[in-house]
């Protein structure tokens, strides 16, 4: 006699790709990434992609990292 399959009943896992995109650049080292991370782990799988940049500098130069990360990621694009 056969012996029956047993069906996997699992879900499957997410397939899709993000569709928005956050990159938070931080001043801190540890307490802002904290704040983000807890704050993905919180949205669980939502299709979002959140990216942190810590420990970045003083403002000035989280501005300038900014812009760059966004300038680099509009040159991915169009590629």
């Amino acid at each position: 006699m056969a012996e029956r399959r047993v069906p996997d009943l699992r879900r499957r896992r997410a397939f899709r790709e993000p569709q928005r995109r956050f990159v938070i650049v931080c001043e801190g080292q540890n307490t802002e990434p904290a704040y983000f991370r807890a704050l993905r782990d919180h949205l669980g799988d939502v299709n979002i992609d959140i990216q942190l940049i810590p420990a970045a500098g003083v403002p000035m130069t989280i501005a300038e990292r900014a812009v760059e990360l966004l300038s680099a990621g509009k040159r991915e694009r169009r590629s």
